[in-house]
This record gives C-alpha cells, sequence and structure tokens, in this order.
C-alpha cells in the first residue's frame, strides 16, 4: 500500500509540476502592510491563474491556499480566469514539494525558497530588507518574458 501511495503522490507533483511551469507564476513581490514600519513587505507568492476553475480548485484541495475570480478580464467577450494563490511559508512549502519535478521554473522555486528561508519576523535590519529587494529584483529577471 505504501509504494502505491508513493507512486499517487509523485504523479500529483510531477503534474502539479507541469501546470507551474505552464500556467503558473513564482513571484518575490511587494505588498502594502500596516505592522511594517516602512509600510510595506516583501513576500513570496505562487500564482496559478486559468479558466479552468476545477483546476483552481484541485489545487487548493491538494496544496491549501486560496482561489478567486481573476480581474484581469479587458475584453468582455473572454472567459472569466480563476487565480489559486499560495503565500509566504505555505508558498515555500508547496515548492519544497514540487521543485524536484519543475523543468522551466526551478531556478525561480530555488530562489524563492532561499528567500523564504531567510525572511526574518519582527524588525528586520537594513542588511535584510536589502536582500529582501535584491531577492525581488532578481526574481523579475528570472520572470522576464522572452528569456
Amino acid at each position: 500500500m505504501g509504494a502505491i501511495l508513493k507512486k499517487k503522490m509523485v504523479e500529483i507533483l510531477s503534474y502539479t509540476a507541469g501546470i507551474i511551469d505552464g500556467e503558473g507564476s513564482i513571484c518575490i513581490g511587494r505588498h502594502k502592510s500596516k505592522t511594517n514600519r516602512s509600510g510595506y513587505q516583501i513576500d513570496l507568492r505562487v500564482v496559478v491563474t486559468n479558466t479552468n476553475e476545477w483546476l483552481c480548485n484541485w489545487l487548493q484541495f491538494q496544496f491549501g491556499g486560496s482561489v478567486c475570480l481573476s480581474h484581469r478580464r479587458s475584453n468582455p467577450i473572454q472567459k472569466p480566469a480563476y487565480q489559486w494563490c499560495v503565500a509566504s511559508k505555505k508558498a515555500y512549502l508547496f515548492l519544497e514539494q514540487v521543485s524536484p519535478y519543475l523543468q522551466l521554473k526551478r531556478q525561480q522555486a530555488e530562489l524563492a525558497m532561499t528567500f523564504q528561508k531567510r525572511k526574518f519576523r519582527g524588525n528586520q535590519t537594513d542588511e535584510q530588507v536589502a536582500l529582501d529587494e535584491a531577492d525581488k529584483i532578481l526574481m523579475n529577471s528570472y520572470n522576464k518574458r522572452g528569456l
């Protein structure tokens, strides 16, 4: 029974890695924060946007996170798009599971996990803030289209 469950888990993680490689994004971004003295915080997010609501709900069932209707529709004829998102520590735990199966976004996953491991709760030093900013800039360069 253990071997069957392990094989099923490998199938799920492989399938999920394909989704992340094709439809997902791994981001380190800046977001407003009322609790941080700088007025913002930099955090990790893994996002999948897709017109198939079932897929986003399946990701939420398997790995947690949240699903919402995406508001990026520029054309009213387009199908509605759904977005699955997992952030911070949960994103780290998710990437830890799927990263061995990633093909295209392994570099982003490794940077994201390094970033999240280093995160410090509470007041950050200027050096920690600078490291977070550097990781954000590096991730943005990895995520540029056409590279």
